[in-house]
């Protein structure tokens, strides 16, 4: 589970970084490989990141024994 504490951590990097990548010229942003339209989620990838919320999300359980037999890929 996420923790508030987590949750706040991961505004504060994405705030951060959304605005330091805003701050770019096209320019820089294209030596980067960043288009201006995926600001947003390159900041949100790297906040996720700096904060450990991917290795917490990769560790939760899986709900693979609550999902319905029809939606279960064959």
């Amino acid at each position: 589970m996420i923790s508030i504490t987590h949750l706040l951590t991961a505004l504060r990097h994405y705030r951060r970084s959304l605005l330091e990548l805003d701050a770019l010229t096209d320019h820089d942003l294209r030596d980067l490989g960043v288009a201006r339209d995926a600001i947003s989620r390159v900041a949100w990838t790297e906040a996720r990141r700096g904060c450990g919320l991917d290795k917490i999300r990769a560790k939760q359980p899986t709900d693979a024994a609550l999902t319905p037999m029809a939606m279960t890929p064959r």
